[in-house]
């Protein structure tokens, strides 16, 4: 005798071998037919089971839900401008930063060429200073003592 078997139920028995790792389905299909024949021929009894395995079985539900929900509608052309003026102010950033540096250049450079000058007047000074006195003498002058100037042409 052959027992024809519909698609869907050869499908669910292959799913549930996969699921168990049973690897010969026919030899599951006949256990099955026979347990399920003595259910029918003597009723459902605890004495017919060898064990009882729980397993755990993942089931797919879906749910649909319908969520209702305001979404504020942005003006993309708003959004553009502010991208532009973004980018157009991070050009003049990048270019203030060139210029920034280059001053910052300049300011290194002049303040070393001020250090450089400063050491030079300071240098010129005592070199005057040395060369001040002996010319001093000769710039002062005696006169009369009756010409009501100062006994000193020159006064410091």
């Amino acid at each position: 005798m052959k027992i024809e078997i519909t698609p869907e139920i050869e499908e669910e028995l292959q799913k549930f071998c996969k699921l168990n790792e049973i690897e010969d389905i026919d030899e599951e299909a006949y256990r099955c037919f026979i347990s399920g024949f003595n259910v029918r021929k003597y009723g459902p009894t605890p004495l017919g089971q060898e064990k009882v395995v729980e397993k755990i079985v993942e089931v797919e539900k879906i749910i649909e839900k319908i969520i209702e929900k305001e979404v504020p509608i942005t003006d993309d052309s708003k959004i553009q401008d502010f991208i532009e003026q973004i980018n157009k102010l991070k050009k003049e950033y990048e270019s203030l930063e060139e210029i920034t540096s280059d001053k910052d250049t300049q300011i290194t450079s002049l303040s070393s060429q001020t250090q450089f000058y400063k050491t030079q007047i300071k240098g010129l000074k005592q070199e005057v200073e040395k060369r001040k006195g002996p010319l001093q003498r000769l710039l002062k002058g005696d006169f009369l003592s009756g010409s009501r100037l100062n006994k000193n042409l020159y006064d410091d």
